[in-house]
C-alpha cells in the first residue's frame, strides 16, 4: 500500500504528547526496526492495513496480517518485528478516558480485557484476527486526525468507539492474553531496571546486576528483542531524549548528556538518522500538534 502525501503527515509519536488534550491520537508505525522493547503509560491499538507483522508482546510472539488489530494494556513490553512492508496504523489512547468510557462494558473478551484492567492481573493484551471490515472506522480516524476540523476531538473518540465495536462483532476471532512465561518475567525485570539506569548503564554493568556473564545477557536480547543490550541501550536513550524534548526547553545537547550520550556530533547524527529531522526540528514538530 503507498501513502497518499496526505497520510504521510501523519508521523510516529514515542510518547503521549504532552501538549495535547486529545484522548486518542492517530500515527503510523515505521516500517524499520528503530523502535526497541518499550512500554508506555497510555493504551495501544496497532491494526494492520496492508501487509504482515509479528507483534511481540511480553515474550509472546502474535503473527499478524492484514485486517488482524491488537490492543494492549499500559505498562506492558511490547514491540512490532518483521514489518518492512507492512502497513501497520498505529492509536494511543489516554487511559482515563479509556476505562471510564468503556467502563458499563461487560460482553465478549472486549468486556473481560476492560473488566481486569484495573486489576493487578490484568489481561496484558486483546487481538482480534480478521476484522478487514473494521477498516473504514480505521480510516475516519486517519481523516479526523489530518483534517482537524470543529468537533475532531470528539468525532475521533466516537470513532474510536465504533471501531472497538466492530473488531468485536467483525474478528473471525479473538485471542485475550494469558499472562507472561516465567522466562520473559525475568527479562521484564532486566527490561525495567534498564529503563530506569539507562544513562549510567552499560552491557557489564547490566549484566552484573543480574548474576549474567555478557554473553548470557547478549544471548537473552537477542532471543527477546533481536538486538544486542547495547543496541537496544542505545534506542532507549535516544527515546528518553525524544521525551525531553517534549517535557523541558533546555538545549538538546543537554538532555542527551542527562539521557546517557557522551559524543553530540554521534547524537545529533543518529537522531536525524533514526527522526528524520533534528532534535530542535523535533521539538517544534510535536508542539505545533
Amino acid at each position: 500500500m503507498i501513502k497518499t502525501e496526505s497520510e504521510e503527515k501523519l508521523e510516529r509519536i514515542d510518547v503521549y504528547n504532552p501538549y495535547t488534550r486529545k484522548a486518542v491520537t492517530v500515527n503510523y508505525h515505521p516500517n524499520n526496526e528503530n523502535v526497541p522493547h518499550h512500554t508506555h503509560d497510555f493504551y495501544e491499538i496497532n491494526y494492520v492495513l496492508d501487509g504482515s507483522i509479528t507483534e511481540i508482546v511480553s515474550g509472546h510472539e502474535l503473527p499478524m496480517s492484514k485486517g488482524d488489530a491488537i490492543l494492549m494494556h499500559p505498562g506492558v513490553f511490547h514491540m512490532i518485528r518483521d514489518n518492512k512492508e507492512a502497513t501497520v496504523l498505529n492509536i494511543l489512547i489516554r487511559p482515563q478516558w479509556f476505562t471510564t468510557a468503556l467502563s458499563a462494558l461487560e460482553e465478549g473478551t472486549l468486556g473481560k480485557f476492560v473488566s481486569t484492567a484495573s486489576y493487578e492481573s490484568y489481561a496484558e493484551y486483546l487481538v482480534f484476527y480478521g476484522a478487514d471490515s473494521a477498516e473504514k472506522h480505521v480510516r475516519a480516524l486517519i481523516d479526523e486526525e489530518q483534517e482537524g476540523e470543529a468537533y475532531s476531538r470528539l468525532a475521533s473518540e466516537g470513532h474510536l468507539l465504533l471501531l472497538l465495536a466492530k473488531l468485536s462483532r467483525s474478528a473471525v476471532r479473538s485471542e485475550l492474553s494469558s499472562g507472561q512465561d516465567s522466562g520473559y518475567r525475568r527479562f521484564a525485570a532486566i527490561l525495567s531496571y534498564l529503563y530506569e539506569n539507562s544513562a549510567a548503564l552499560d552491557a557489564s554493568t547490566l549484566a552484573l546486576r543480574f548474576g549474567y556473564s555478557e554473553a548470557h545477557l547478549s544471548r537473552l536480547f537477542r532471543k527477546y528483542t533481536n538486538r544486542t543490550p547495547a543496541e537496544f541501550l542505545k534506542s532507549v536513550r535516544l527515546r528518553h531524549v525524544a521525551s525531553l524534548l517534549l517535557e523541558s526547553d533546555a538545549p538538546a545537547s543537554h538532555l542527551a548528556s542527562e539521557a546517557g550520550f557522551q559524543c553530540m556530533p554521534y547524537f545529533h547524527r543518529l537522531f536525524k538518522s533514526t527522526y528524520k529531522m533534528t532534535p530542535t526540528e523535533y521539538r517544534r514538530a510535536q508542539k505545533r500538534k
